[in-house]
């Protein structure tokens, strides 16, 4: 089997060289990696070019800033491996890790192989776990995912290159990009190979997309990414357990980070993001219970009353 890793590379210099390294240790070396540099100005160029320049496994691809989805799509129209891995340029990744996944995949032969990530903080270092068991095949991996009982960051994939074909991940939104091509991914089905394991150093960044805060431009991707799923799984039963799973947790996460911030400039059109939600039934407050049911109605319709 021949991986093709993806990195988007945008503005990373000071974390950039532990994650080319990590992957330049793997033990696993049938793999190739496209390097898309989004635009980059403070150095993050210079050290792609050099990686390139000393290890032929790796090549460059230079573009404008359009953000991480347009860079994987780039780097994902450039793949040509039979399996694609996609790392984000600021993490690591244990030795083990495309082996492990290589392995499940292949002795498996799921449409793709799922591990585990290890946190750390920004100058710390991952405590990774090895496998404990052999890798579970999973027939239909939508109930973990939509179910909160895997992340939904393709980092914790490897796809066999022809499952995921003529997919793409979404440009132009703010958050959520992973989801959305997640769940495209999911609505056929696929088998999962899944790994006792957390091999996938997820690097803790103040400043960064996903810990840089929430804001009326988050929200609105966030909602964004909620309306686009609807849309995608109309018809399907699945929706349902869709709303019920993913949507409730994504409009709990903004709800509570809403009410730390209520004094916010932005808070109000945040506010009125979730109430459009509501008002055209991409989510539904029976989906929340009682309690939380009743906490969103007062949150979306009574933006002066401080909620308990």
């Amino acid at each position: 089997m021949k991986i093709s890793v993806v990195i988007p590379v945008y503005n990373v210099a000071r974390f950039l060289p532990a994650c080319l390294d990590s992957l330049s240790a793997q033990t696993f070396r049938d793999w190739t990696c496209i390097l898309v540099d989004d635009g980059s100005d403070d150095g993050s160029s210079e050290i792609c070019s050099a990686q390139a320049a000393y290890d032929k496994r790796f090549s460059v691809c230079r573009t404008k800033n359009r953000g991480a989805s347009a860079a994987r799509n780039t780097g994902l129209s450039l793949a040509k491996g039979d399996a694609v891995y996609f790392c984000d340029s600021d993490d690591v990744l244990h030795q083990e890790l495309l082996s492990c996944l290589a392995s499940a995949l292949e002795s498996s032969e799921a449409d793709f192989s799922y591990v585990d990530a290890a946190e750390f903080p920004e100058d710390g270092k991952p405590a990774f776990r090895m496998p404990s068991a052999e890798p579970e095949l999973v027939e239909d991996a939508f109930a973990l995912f939509s179910g909160q009982k895997c992340g939904l960051a393709v980092w914790h994939c490897l796809f066999r290159r022809e499952a995921i074909s003529g997919l793409s991940f979404p440009v132009g939104i703010s958050r959520g990009e992973d989801r959305v091509f997640m769940y495209e991914f999911l609505k056929n089905s696929p088998r999962m190979a899944r790994l006792s394991a957390a091999l996938y150093g997820y690097r803790q960044r103040k400043g960064s997309v996903v810990h840089g805060g929430l804001g009326e431009s988050v929200v609105a991707g966030c909602a964004d990414v909620m309306r686009r799923l609807a849309a995608s799984y109309a018809g399907d039963p699945r929706l349902a357990a869709l709303r019920r799973g993913e949507f409730v947790f994504m409009t709990k996460c903004i709800v509570r980070e809403c009410e730390r911030h209520q004094e916010a400039g932005d808070m109000p059109r945040c506010r009125e993001a979730i109430g459009a939600l509501v008002a055209d039934g991409t989510i539904r407050l029976r989906d929340f219970g009682l309690k939380w049911g009743w906490r969103l109605f007062r949150f979306a319709r009574m933006p002066r009353t401080p909620l308990a």
